[in-house]
């Protein structure tokens, strides 16, 4: 029974993923992702070196440290 309703709830996630009909399209979208990533990465960057400029600005750490935590995330680092 198990095996049966894991193979439909398989069946019924695929299904609803749209296949791309011009195979362009998915380079595309994947160099997109690539910019954008590339970009959050020097935000990330960026980041890292303000946490050691504004110590004294209780306000700022805590809103840098925020960010840090969205960097770590989006690119899977566990601590």
């Amino acid at each position: 029974m198990r095996s049966i309703l894991l193979s439909f709830l398989m069946c019924a996630a695929c299904s609803t993923i749209p296949i791309p009909k011009d195979p362009q399209e998915c380079c595309k979208k994947l160099k997109k992702r690539d910019v954008t990533l590339k970009t959050f990465e020097r935000l990330c960057i960026a980041m890292v070196f303000l946490e050691g400029r504004f110590k004294d600005d209780a306000r700022a750490v805590k809103n840098i440290r925020d960010v840090l935590e969205a960097c770590k995330y989006v690119h899977g680092v566990k601590e």
